[in-house]
């Protein structure tokens, strides 16, 4: 049965959160019979097994370097009609930079900005906006406001920010 949870239906090794799901749909039915009194114990409780390691590293090759950065943010800049690109630049350079969720871009106000005339500045976040089909949405926008991922409604999150992102984040308040 250890074997059974650490492997996916095809054989290779299954995903660490794969794996933990398994485990819980496993585990939930014997809870119920244990419940019934249909078993005196759990019999799960007897394995001994551990999820599969995960890796915590980012492999670099995958990862945009500084130069492509810049060239990317650049290139946003001409998406669209009507400088749609120019305003985009501004959301992906938060997503970069201060590694922000796409939703807690969009989410973003001035009032959660503390950008200083130079050096280093701030990010407050403490609302996202994902995108949800309007028929989902009781106003049918298209962004509904929630709280940060797999944090308490009311939790706030500081971001500190490069003075690069400042400089663009100004700009950007600037123009629009």
């Amino acid at each position: 049965m250890e074997r059974g949870l650490s492997r996916r239906r095809t054989g290779p090794q299954a995903a660490r959160p794969a794996a933990e799901r398994q485990e819980g749909r496993e585990a939930a039915p014997l809870e119920y019979a244990v419940e019934l009194e249909e078993l005196s114990a759990n019999p799960l409780h007897k394995v001994k097994w551990k999820p599969p390691k995960t890796t915590e590293t980012v492999e670099p090759r995958v990862v945009v370097n500084p130069r492509q950065v810049q060239e990317l943010l650049a290139a946003v800049t001409y998406v669209g009609r009507r400088g749609r690109g120019r305003r985009l630049m501004a959301l992906f350079a938060c997503m970069y930079y201060a590694a922000l969720r796409p939703a807690e871009a969009v989410g973003l106000r001035l009032q959660d900005c503390r950008l200083p005339a130079s050096g280093w500045g701030r990010l407050t976040i403490d609302v996202s906006h994902p995108e949800v089909n309007t028929r989902w949405t009781d106003t049918g926008d298209a962004h509904e406001e929630r709280g940060l991922k797999h944090r308490g409604r009311q939790d706030v999150r500081p971001v500190p920010i490069p003075p690069e992102l400042v400089k663009i984040l100004r700009e950007h308040i600037a123009e629009y």
